[in-house]
């Protein structure tokens, strides 16, 4: 079990890393959904006044990513940055656009097979 919240300290500055990308209006998307993890492409799509298709198109020839999983991956990475600044679960659920600390919970379990509080108390060590 150490091992595995040994992998978890470098996970955070390697395997959660997002691809960033090059071009100027999916930047300014980037910076949207780092601003509001919940923000839909359609909603995204209008705030940049550019078409969903050409929105989801440039995340997949810029990073590599579906809008979808890019979204997921910085929200998952502002977690885990949250989570080791000492924020509580239920704050950090709530600013990655979770609705309650339940949902925010399965999903972290589900992507790292650790819970947060878990993830936090081996920060702690």
């Amino acid at each position: 079990m150490k091992l595995l919240f040994d992998e978890l300290d470098l996970a955070p500055l390697h395997a959660m890393q997002l691809p960033e990308p090059n071009h100027p209006r999916l930047v300014q998307a980037c910076r949207l959904l780092i601003e509001s993890p919940h923000l839909e492409l359609l909603k995204c799509a209008l705030l940049l006044a550019v078409n969903p298709k050409t929105l989801r198109r440039w995340f997949i020839d810029d990073t590599g990513m579906t809008f979808g999983k890019w979204r997921r991956q910085a929200g998952l990475q502002l977690a885990l940055e949250y989570l080791a600044r000492g924020d509580s679960v239920l704050d950090v659920a709530l600013a990655t656009g979770y609705a309650n600390h339940s949902a925010f919970s399965a999903m972290f379990c589900t992507r790292l097979c650790v819970s947060p509080l878990e993830f936090v108390m081996a920060r702690r060590r």
